[in-house]
């Protein structure tokens, strides 16, 4: 199935599947979101992010 993405979310999906597990990022830029994503997905996967 295909599901149409925006680029932050795009880019955290694939950055999960090449295995990374830490995240660095600057407050208030257009990537914030990134750290969003990563937040609601290591709650709901059971899984763990250095940020």
């Amino acid at each position: 199935m295909r599901k149409l993405v925006q680029g932050n979310e795009a880019v955290f999906h694939g950055a999960v599947a090449s295995g990374a597990s830490y995240y660095a990022g600057y407050p208030i830029s257009p990537s914030t979101e990134i750290l969003n994503i990563a937040s609601a997905y290591a709650a709901a996967h059971h899984q763990t992010f250095r940020f």
